[in-house]
C-alpha cells in the first residue's frame, strides 16, 4: 500500500506540478497524515524538494513539494544501423547529457555491443543516481527470454540477450522497448498524447508501425510484438518483404520506396522532386499515404482511439502526404468513429525514440 500511495503522490506531481500535501491528499482520496509520511521519505531520498509556502485563503501557509529533476532520471539508449545514441534524461524530457557514436551496419556482436556498453559506461560514471536503464532498438524482441530474436538493418545485432549487454556495468533494472512503441512512450508522456488515455502512434519511415495506449497503457500484445502493421499484406502476391512475405505495406508505401521510386523516375532526391511538383514523385508519394490511410482507418474501426499521432520521416512530407492520408481516412472509416477521432502530428521529431528510451526506464518510477 505504501508503494502505491507513493506512485500515486509521484505521478500527481509529474502530471499536474506543486502542489501542497493538503492539495495531493484531496485529489488522490488520502488523509494528509499518510500523504505526510510519504513525502517525507522520497524528501529524504531527494526525490522530491521543497519550493517555499504558498497562502490560500485563510489559514497558515502552505509548503509546496515538486519534482526534483536532479534526483528522477533515467537513462536512454537508442540504437540504429548508423549509430548508438544515449542520453541521460529527466522525469520532464530535459536531456541532462548526451553521447554519441557510429556504427557500422556490418558491425558483428561482439564489436557491436563492445560499443555499446563504452557508450553505457560513460552516462552510468556521469550519473550513478539514474533508476534505470531503456534501450530501443529495431528487431523482433522475446520478452520472456530478453532477446532479440530478428534485425535486418544489424545483423550482429540478433541473438544479442539484453542482459548480458549490461553485465557487470550496471545493477539497476534495464527495460527494452522497440522503435514506434518508444516513440508513443515518448508523445504521451512529453509530447502530444500527453494528457491522452486512448490513442494510437502511427510511425511512418523506412518502416512502418503502430503503437496502442489503451486506458493509459501502453498495450504490449501476447509476444511483445504488437503494431506490425507495415507487415500487413495490401498488395497479395506483390513485392517480396524482408519479412519474408510479399507485398506487405512496407513494399509499398515505405520511406524507402518512396525514395527508389522517385530516383528511378527523375534521377532526383525525393524532397527536391517533390518540391518542384515532379508528377511521378507527387502521385508516389500519394498513392503511399492513401494506402497508410487505410490501415489507419481500420484501425480507427477496430480500436476506436480518441486520436492518431502520426510520426516519422514521411509524415514530414507535408500536405502531398497528409491531405490524401486524411482524405482515405475519412472516405474509409465508419462515420460514427471518424468523426469522433482526431489526427494530429507527433511534436518529438527525430528525438522521440531517444526520450522514449529514458520513459521507458522513469515509467517504473510512476507506476505500481
Amino acid at each position: 500500500m505504501r508503494r502505491i500511495n507513493e506512485v500515486g503522490l509521484l505521478d500527481f506531481l509529474r502530471r499536474n506540478g506543486p502542489a501542497s500535501r493538503v492539495e495531493i491528499a484531496g485529489k488522490l482520496g488520502l488523509d494528509t497524515k499518510t500523504i505526510t509520511n510519504v513525502s517525507r521519505d522520497l524528501l529524504q531520498r531527494k526525490m522530491l524538494e521543497t519550493v517555499g509556502l504558498v497562502s490560500r485563503g485563510r489559514g497558515r501557509p502552505r509548503e509546496m513539494l515538486r519534482l526534483r529533476a536532479a534526483g528522477i532520471h533515467a537513462i536512454g539508449l537508442h540504437l540504429t544501423e548508423h549509430e548508438i545514441a544515449g542520453a541521460v534524461i529527466g522525469f520532464d524530457g530535459n536531456i541532462l547529457l548526451k553521447h554519441q557514436t557510429a556504427l557500422g551496419g556490418s558491425d558483428n556482436r561482439k564489436t557491436l555491443v563492445a560499443r555499446i556498453r563504452r557508450l553505457a559506461r560513460e552516462l552510468v560514471r556521469a550519473h550513478p543516481q539514474a533508476l534505470g536503464i531503456g534501450l530501443v532498438s529495431p528487431g523482433l524482441w522475446d520478452a520472456r527470454e530478453r532477446r532479440i530474436l530478428r534485425c535486418v538493418h544489424l545483423p550482429g545485432w540478433e541473438g544479442v540477450a539484453l542482459d548480458d549487454v549490461f553485465a557487470n556495468l550496471w545493477k539497476g533494472p534495464v527495460y527494452f522497448e522497440s522503435y514506434t512503441r518508444a516513440k508513443a512512450l515518448a508523445e504521451h508522456w512529453f509530447g502530444a498524447a500527453r494528457e491522452l488515455e486512448d490513442f494510437v502512434v502511427l510511425d511512418a519511415g523506412d518502416g512502418i508501425g503502430c503503437a496502442v495506449f489503451h486506458e493509459g497503457k501502453l498495450q504490449a500484445g501476447y509476444s511483445h510484438m504488437a503494431g506490425e502493421i507495415g507487415h500487413c499484406v495490401v498488395r497479395p502476391g506483390g513485392a517480396p518483404c524482408v519479412c519474408g512475405q510479399r507485398g506487405c505495406l512496407e513494399t509499398v508505401a515505405s520511406l524507402a520506396v518512396l525514395r527508389e521510386q522517385t530516383q528511378r523516375a527523375s534521377g532526383r532526391d525525393l524532397r527536391d522532386a517533390l518540391t518542384l511538383g515532379q508528377p511521378a514523385a507527387v502521385a508516389s508519394v500519394r498513392e503511399a499515404a492513401q494506402a497508410i490511410g487505410l490501415l489507419v482507418a481500420y484501425l480507427t474501426n477496430v480500436l476506436n482511439p480518441s486520436h492518431i499521432v502520426l510520426v516519422g520521416e514521411t509524415t514530414e512530407l507535408g500536405p502531398v502526404f497528409l491531405t490524401p492520408l486524411q482524405e482515405t481516412v475519412t472516405a474509409c472509416a465508419v462515420p460514427a468513429l471518424r468523426d469522433r477521432v482526431q489526427v494530429v502530428r507527433g511534436q518529438l521529431g527525430a528525438v522521440g525514440a531517444l526520450l522514449g528510451a529514458g520513459a521507458a526506464a522513469l515509467r517504473s518510477v510512476f507506476t505500481a
